[in-house]
């Protein structure tokens, strides 16, 4: 699908750099002896705060 094709608004993620972004974040809490819980309300993704949940947070 081409991003023309794409009905707006639409809400857009590369999954890949989400994922290394939760991942570098998790590691900085753990670094700093924080733990990190994961905030539904600000994404509204329960596939965001699976990804969150399962081992990151």
């Amino acid at each position: 699908m081409k991003i023309s094709e794409v009905a707006t608004p639409n809400f857009l993620l590369d999954l890949d750099q989400l994922e290394k972004n939760i991942d570098k974040i998790q590691q900085i809490c753990t670094n700093n002896n924080k733990q990190l819980w994961p905030m539904l309300k600000t994404h509204k993704s329960t596939y965001i705060a699976r990804l969150q949940k399962n081992g990151r947070c």
